[in-house]
């Protein structure tokens, strides 16, 4: 089974930065300090994200008249979505404009011997939205202000919001050996689930 990182807008901005993991500095500059954060996104920038993702070798079971058929199962999706910054509030985008490229999912089942395929795009493909971030959340529009049809609703939900990394990391510029806690709360909030461990997170040298 083949997986994917899913990483945040704020992520992709700062990725020209550095890696917790090993920070590239030369021999003998232990000193040298870094912002773990990375440059802030800029209003006006445009960021464009791609994704793959694909899980092989699956097995669905399905129940029809009191009888249960299991099936083999591969998946894949690809997504290519970009986003447009229209305001910010410190390092944090506050309101952007978001283009669906492309999301679609590819499913194949395989039972007795045949395999059949099937491929669906997302119902946003093609559409922009409009998010800003209010005090209850983040709220997401069509472009057009359409009234979105019931599938594109739900999409709209799943739609990620472009959330800052920045709580994950010190806000000072830090060395390489610095050592820092990160809160369980601010992980759940950027990972979208309130099972997690506290985590410790060490800045270390890459050589060169």
């Amino acid at each position: 089974m083949a997986r994917t990182l899913r990483l945040s807008w704020s992520f992709l901005v700062s990725l020209a930065g550095l890696v917790v993991a090993g920070v590239p500095c030369a021999r003998g500059a232990e000193d040298t300090k870094y912002d773990l954060r990375g440059p802030a996104a800029k209003k006006g920038q445009i960021i464009t994200s791609t994704e793959s993702s694909s899980t092989k070798d699956g097995k669905a079971t399905f129940a029809a008249l009191g009888k249960e058929t299991t099936v083999d199962m591969d998946i894949s999706n690809t997504t290519e979505v970009r986003l447009e910054v229209l305001a910010m509030d410190g390092r944090q985008i506050t309101k952007a404009k978001v283009k669906v490229v492309k999301k679609k999912t590819k499913t194949t089942i395989r039972l007795g011997g045949k395999d059949k395929e099937q491929e669906e795009d997302d119902a946003l493909v093609g559409e922009e939205v409009l998010m800003f971030k209010a005090k209850e959340g983040w709220k997401k529009t069509l472009g057009d202000e359409a009234k979105p049809t019931e599938k594109q609703a739900k999409s709209l939900k799943n739609l990620e919001a472009p959330l800052s990394n920045d709580p994950l990391y010190p806000e000072e510029k830090v060395a390489v050996g610095h050592e820092w806690d990160v809160e369980v709360g601010k992980l759940g909030a950027l990972m979208g689930s309130s099972i997690i461990t506290p985590a410790r997170k060490k800045v270390t040298k890459r050589e060169e």
